[in-house]
């Protein structure tokens, strides 16, 4: 089966997807059932191409739903990484199933599936996504907190916006969590307008000496954010953390 499997995708990368033939092989696919879905996944662990990935990541997301037994199995996976390809996959599906599969592993044991989870829920969208990231703000962890408020204003959440404010005040008096206070920032700066900017002049510390690294990239994040919000700009992807 594998051996057929490859044949298959090896055609199927030579071919125009929108083409007769295409569709024949994908139908080829599907009537070799499961196995397929098994032997894609493992192909995506493999692969160092992006272009492949890619690839794989587009077959995954026309299975839909059928994937969803696979994923499952694979979220409890005790690889990390394996769990992290399963983030991919449901980001690329976006639907209702992935969503929810998203927001359980939020509270993963790795913190690295936890922030690809936050990425994945925030490029997906959607009123649920969104709450699942406004609850992170409370989270336990000082750097979900941050990624959290971050990906609100990556994703456009406008109703975000009042919240990140509040906090960003509530935060600026003690200057005792920069991980969150950065992600407030860079959060507000891809949300707000002018009176956001005001208010991060008033929060945000203007001195460059800063004696920490965390210091120093708050005292960034702050130019940053001002800088788009005093010269509009559209929204360049975040920084990871």
């Amino acid at each position: 089966y594998p051996i057929h499997i490859n044949r298959i995708l090896s055609k199927m990368r030579t071919v125009g997807r929108l083409s007769y033939e295409f569709a024949q092989l994908r139908f080829l696919l599907d009537a070799l059932g499961e196995r397929v879905l098994d032997h894609l996944f493992l192909r995506l662990e493999m692969e160092r191409s992006r272009s492949m990935r890619m690839f794989f990541l587009d077959l995954f997301r026309q299975f839909g739903d059928k994937t969803q037994p696979l994923l499952n199995r694979k979220m409890r996976h005790r690889d990390w990484f394996v769990v992290r390809n399963v983030v991919y996959i449901l980001g690329s599906l976006g639907t209702e199933i992935a969503v929810h599969s998203l927001i359980n592993l939020l509270d993963h044991q790795d913190m690295r599936v936890r922030r690809e989870a936050v990425r994945a829920l925030a490029r997906t969208g959607g009123p649920v996504a969104e709450d699942a990231l406004l609850n992170l703000l409370d989270d336990d962890e000082p750097s979900m907190r941050r990624i959290a408020a971050e990906w609100l204003g990556y994703m456009g959440c406008e109703r975000a916006l009042p919240e990140l404010r509040d906090r960003l005040t509530r935060a600026s008096r003690s200057l005792n969590d920069d991980d969150l206070l950065i992600g407030l920032v860079r959060g507000i700066g891809r949300l707000g307008g002018r009176a956001e900017a005001a208010l991060i002049r008033q929060c945000v510390p203007r001195t460059t000496a800063f004696r920490s690294d965390k210091k120093r990239e708050l005292g960034k994040a702050g130019k940053e954010a001002l800088a788009r919000l005093e010269k509009p700009a559209l929204a360049a992807e975040p920084q990871r953390v």
